[in-house]
């Protein structure tokens, strides 16, 4: 099976590559499904001029890209699209988009599947340095708390991988919700 994969070079995008039953391809054009992972990552409630354009082009793009597939697609979306009150508390510009696209997918294409991807944590110190350093356990690690709640839920890398990988390979159209773990900074920071 072939599939394209967006943000190619990307923390998720490079650890799903790791299985070799999958022939990866970045060709969206000669592919049997598309994985759409890439896309830029703005948590703060309001964004700049810039990052407000570059948010739009996001969702302009991506919406070209779902208007010329005719074979399945997973989005790659997040949890944070169940943190949107109807009074708008929670939302931010990414979550946002996120929910516009989710159910753009949904409305629009035949076969698809939605992946609401939590926090990702990695058990193995290696990962932390293939993380962008704005992500939790990194930010731990320098002793960056700001914004972190004492203990939350997190989706271990490995199973955002088993599950990621058993759709793949058995696709079926739907939302995939992650079974999310409880740490405490201090049981991340030990890590």
């Amino acid at each position: 099976m072939k599939v394209a994969l967006t943000g190619w070079g990307g923390f998720l995008a490079t650890k799903l590559r790791t299985a070799t039953d999958i022939d990866w391809t970045e060709d969206r054009d000669n592919c049997d499904m598309l994985i759409l992972m890439g896309s830029p990552t703005f948590t703060g409630a309001e964004l700049d001029q810039h990052d407000a354009q570059v948010m739009h082009q996001y969702v302009r793009e991506t919406i070209r890209m779902i208007d010329r597939v005719d074979r399945p697609i997973i989005f790659a979306s997040t949890t944070g699209v169940d943190d949107i009150q109807l009074d708008h508390r929670g939302s931010t510009s990414y979550n946002l988009a996120k929910l516009y696209l989710e159910n753009y997918v949904m409305y629009n294409c035949d076969a698809w599947t939605i992946l609401r991807i939590g926090t990702v944590i990695s058990k193995d110190p290696t990962d932390l340095s293939l993380m962008k350093q704005d992500r939790i356990q990194p930010r731990i690690k320098r002793k960056d708390l700001t914004g972190i709640d004492w203990e939350d839920n997190y989706l271990l890398l490995d199973d955002f991988l088993n599950t990621t990988l058993d759709r793949i390979r058995n696709f079926k159209t739907g939302i995939v919700e992650y079974q999310l773990t409880k740490f405490t900074i201090a049981e991340l920071a030990k890590i």
